[in-house]
């Protein structure tokens, strides 16, 4: 019997099984592979450090203070220094006057207002006499009891939702015409 190929001609006895042979064969050295390999270890080491640092709570909220001493006054202000968009967020701030002496009757807070845009406002204690804002600052007027010597407020609120990265905010405590004290601090927000 004379075997057939598949186009119908006749196939020689003679010939065995058809080998096949790969041309242009994509293959690696073994410096290539290694260096994958290198690759691949260090984006699954990342990969595991970034959900270890998630699972400590390193993206969750964190505190920051900040304080500035000034003559016969000092001004401390809390503040997220860490958070995420959706947390409650509270801003603090203490002034007090060192030497025993009342307060002003008057006291004027100026922050950042750009950095204030950043929050949903859910309270603000003890309520100003005035407020306004005063080109990029916001502007809160205070008037303390008589013989009080610190002023607390306290700023309840709601990061926004959409907030990312960070933002610098700075504020100060002017009585009359002169700034008595003045800080400086950063949020970092994560998504």
């Amino acid at each position: 019997m004379v075997a057939m190929a598949d186009d119908g001609d006749p196939v020689p006895a003679d010939v065995g099984p058809a080998t096949h042979t790969v041309i242009d064969a994509d293959t690696q050295s073994r410096a290539e592979a290694a260096r994958g390999r290198v690759v691949r270890r260090i984006a699954v080491g990342a990969m595991a450090l970034f959900v270890i640092a998630g699972l400590a709570g390193l993206f969750g909220y964190r505190e920051g203070s900040v304080q500035s001493t000034a003559g016969r006054y000092r001004l401390t202000v809390e503040y997220p220094r860490v958070t995420r968009g959706g947390l409650a967020s509270e801003w603090f701030l203490l002034f007090e006057r060192l030497d025993g002496e009342p307060l002003a009757p008057s006291i004027d807070v100026r922050s950042d207002s750009s950095y204030f845009v950043l929050f949903d406002e859910n309270g603000l204690r003890p309520d100003p006499a005035e407020s306004w804002q005063d080109g990029d600052q916001l502007v809160w007027t205070f008037e303390p009891p008589p013989r009080s010597t610190r002023l607390e407020v306290s700023f309840d609120a709601r990061l926004q939702p959409n907030a990312r990265g960070w933002r610098s905010g700075s504020t100060a405590v002017v009585i009359g015409d002169q700034t008595v004290a003045e800080v400086e601090y950063t949020t970092v927000m994560f998504p």
